[in-house]
């Protein structure tokens, strides 16, 4: 059975994780998760717009792979630390964050040289995969916030994120590329009491041929790698759901914009195989861009 995702909410990268003005709550993320997001997100230092300037030796049909992460943390601003006054061991949950998401997003960058966007506010703060207008980007922490504060909230913490994704597809298509957008998600083992019997999923929408290609083909090459994982599409979401792809998938046209969600199941986070199963990530989306690029 597809579940709908759960009723939370979430992030949005405003300002450099580690400014004077923000104090997690809950799990603090590490030092490298906090300085690659100021390295990778948007208005701070390196862009994804800017990497697609410098790929001047880049042609049209290799395509332009954009990596995000909306849910790498679980911070709260200061301000709003009064609201979640006693939510800590909530705040670690897998309903503050996607554990082990941010890590796996960061892997993927480093190992391919690629752009990543991320956002570290947690999603019971304002949930970044989602639309303002969704009630489900607010929690039952935020959603009674007057309207203003609401839409303050929006504006300073969710829409800088999604500006940068979006201005990051906007040039990489205005350059003639392809892009290739993998958001980077993980799901809890179980969610009220039913086992999530995945290892690996790729969320797509199926109204979109050469997404289901796409799809098909990574989880081919990863299968080649490690035939014991457990892989699944749109499971246990719906691909086509509200969220950051889907948002751009209305935007731009199927064969210019292809945007997939991996989920992860956050069951291998930190076990002994877990650096094994990154590298096998990033060998399998190497190899999946490559032949996409030689497909045209």
């Amino acid at each position: 059975m597809t579940l709908t995702r759960h009723q939370t909410s979430t992030k949005s990268g405003g300002e450099p994780p580690h400014s004077k003005h923000f104090a997690p709550v809950g799990v603090r993320a590490s030092r490298a998760e906090r300085m690659e997001c100021v390295r990778f997100t948007g208005a701070f230092g390196f862009t994804a717009s800017e990497q697609v300037r410098k790929e001047q030796d880049a042609s049209p049909a290799r395509g332009f792979l954009l990596l995000t992460c909306e849910h790498g943390g679980n911070r709260i601003p200061p301000p709003y630390a009064p609201l979640f006054r006693g939510a800590s061991e909530l705040l670690a949950t897998h309903r503050g964050w996607d554990p082990g998401a941010l890590t796996l997003a960061r892997t993927l960058a480093r190992r391919l040289n690629r752009p990543l966007l991320a956002v570290t506010w947690s999603r019971l703060f304002v949930e970044a995969n989602r639309s303002p207008t969704n009630p489900r980007i607010w929690s039952r922490f935020t959603r009674s916030l007057p309207r203003d504060e609401r839409q303050h909230i929006l504006e300073r913490w969710w829409r800088p994120h999604r500006q940068a994704v979006e201005d990051a597809v906007a040039a990489a298509l205005a350059q003639g590329h392809r892009v290739v957008h993998v958001a980077v998600h993980s799901f809890t083992p179980e969610l009220d009491g039913e086992v999530r019997n995945a290892d690996v999923t790729f969320l797509y929408d199926s109204r979109r041929p050469r997404e289901a290609e796409l799809c098909r083909h990574w989880a081919a090459l990863l299968n080649s790698r490690n035939p014991a994982l457990r892989l699944r599409y749109n499971y246990p979401y719906r691909g086509a759901a509200d969220g950051l792809t889907t948002w751009l998938r209305r935007r731009h046209p199927a064969t210019r914009y292809l945007g997939v969600e991996l989920e992860i199941n956050q069951a291998l986070v930190g076990t002994r195989g877990w650096r094994r199963f990154q590298q096998q990530i990033a060998g399998s989306l190497r190899e999946l861009l490559i032949n996409h690029a030689q497909e045209g």
